[in-house]
């Protein structure tokens, strides 16, 4: 279970949405109004809050146990009892009706099938599968960003409903193929699973509130225009996140699998956040920097959202390798509860913000109240992970973390910002040498020039 191999393959799978989402918004911003951009984001949001709210077995949990027992050789016996559970939970999905506008209750099937397939998901990536992953996620992205342009210029909602469902269902039916369900509920398990997932539960429920309320906030005082404003400045500064997230999809299950075989957590963790550092600051300073050509250029009709999306792009970039200290508690199997009471903590604080500042600011209150979060998000997790021990703040890790004060330099010029993280990512010795070459040994030949550029980036 090769972790770069496996990152590399989600990072090909993200590239190729970011694609198909641009041609799509492409066409979407100039054929049809905000409003109908508004629409797409409540769909984006509640199929948020159904992961959220509807998980109730939570997938860094399966994805942990499904790696553990095949490290350890055990034959899974974990997959159709959590799909099992899916499917009985999937009635809940009609209180989506209570807070839904009335055109999209037909999306409800579409939240059943697409939260069903997520947990195909964590399986497979618990099995190490991550070649049948991409390929189904390939296979709904033609649909939800492809195929639906039809409902673009038909300027039909219905439509990119179905095709969104479509896509949901060939991807779960593909799933299927390789992970066959069959119908089986062992109580004892569930219970178990229930049991390990509930501080998680509880922190992705208040996690919503803290990643969405600014949303959720807009569209109750602003209305479904701004949302779709907002919404899709917000897409575009978190393009990049896509990437990067999509590098850590294989974290979990590298994680589990490697510690099981022996290897230290803590070490392994480190080196993924130095390494990710300063690409994630490198990527912001350029969203800063290049943003407002992009928008000018290609999507005139959104400028007034230049000023949120420059400050978003900067911080959430900058701040991305701090969402992936949860994933190694979830590996050393640490208590959750520090966590829920801080998703806890920034879902107030979001709401609360996006409350004092929408009103007043209109959208780039918004992106504040988000800035705000993110900043103290990444403050408070990062004491909480040294607290447990699950990460260690040496001298290399502060280093890395020091680039992330060159980063607010791009408000007077982000060309000298940019040249100064590349000199002290060349300079400061954040990876040593033979970190290097674990890297790139792990690299498949066919990227000996991603190798060579991780050597040339990081080489002192």
């Amino acid at each position: 279970m090769n972790p770069l191999t496996a990152s590399l393959k989600f990072l090909a799978t993200s590239t190729f949405n970011i694609i198909i989402i641009f041609v799509f918004f492409l066409f979407a911003t100039r054929l049809v109004s905000p409003e109908f951009v508004g629409e797409i984001a409540i769909l984006q949001l509640v199929e948020v809050l159904s992961k959220s709210f509807l998980g109730i077995i939570s997938q860094p949990v399966i994805v942990r146990d499904i790696a553990r027992d095949l490290a350890l050789g055990k034959r899974d016996s974990l997959s159709s009892v959590v799909l099992s559970f899916s499917v009985l939970e999937s009635p809940l999905f009609l209180l989506f009706v209570f807070f839904m506008p009335e055109n999209l209750w037909i999306s409800i099937p579409y939240f059943v099938v697409f939260t069903f397939s997520t947990y195909q998901m964590a399986i497979l990536s618990g099995l190490g599968k991550f070649d049948q992953i991409n390929i189904g996620n390939v296979l709904i992205l033609i649909f939800r960003w492809g195929l639906s342009l039809i409902s673009i210029f038909l300027d039909n909602v219905a439509l990119l409903v179905f095709f969104w469902t479509l896509g949901a269902l060939i991807r779960a039916l593909y799933y299927n193929h390789h992970i066959p369900f069959r119908f089986r509920l062992e109580w004892g398990k569930v219970k178990e699973l229930i049991r390990s997932s509930l501080p998680l539960y509880a922190s992705a429920v208040s996690w919503f509130f803290s990643g969405q309320g600014d949303r959720v906030v807009t569209v109750y005082l602003l209305g479904t225009y701004e949302l779709g404003l907002y919404q899709f400045i917000a897409l575009i500064a978190t393009i990049p996140t896509f990437l990067l997230n999509s590098i850590a999809n294989a974290l979990v299950s590298s994680l589990s699998y490697h510690t099981t075989k022996g290897r230290d957590l803590t070490s392994m963790g480190s080196l993924f956040l130095r390494t990710i550092m300063p690409l994630s600051v490198i990527i912001a300073i350029l969203g800063y920097g290049l943003s407002p050509f992009i928008i000018h250029y290609l999507f005139p009709a959104y400028v007034e959202g230049i000023e949120p999306l420059q400050l978003l792009f900067l911080t959430t970039m900058s701040l991305i390798p701090f969402q992936f200290l949860p994933s190694i508690t979830v590996v050393a199997r640490k208590s959750y509860m520090l966590f829920f009471l801080l998703g806890v903590g920034i879902a107030m604080e979001i709401v609360l913000f996006s409350f004092m500042l929408i009103p007043k600011m209109g959208i780039l209150g918004a992106a504040l109240s988000q800035i705000v979060s993110n900043m103290t998000f990444s403050a408070l997790i990062t004491i909480i992970s040294v607290k447990q021990r699950t990460f260690t703040l040496g001298k290399k890790e502060a280093l890395a973390f020091s680039l992330l004060l060159i980063a607010p330099l791009s408000l007077v010029s982000w060309i000298i910002s940019l040249l100064l993280v590349i000199v002290v990512t060349k300079l400061a010795g954040i990876i040593e040498e033979e970190e290097i070459t674990l890297i790139n040994a792990l690299l498949p030949e066919r990227l000996s020039p991603l190798a060579r550029l991780i050597r040339v980036m990081f080489q002192s």
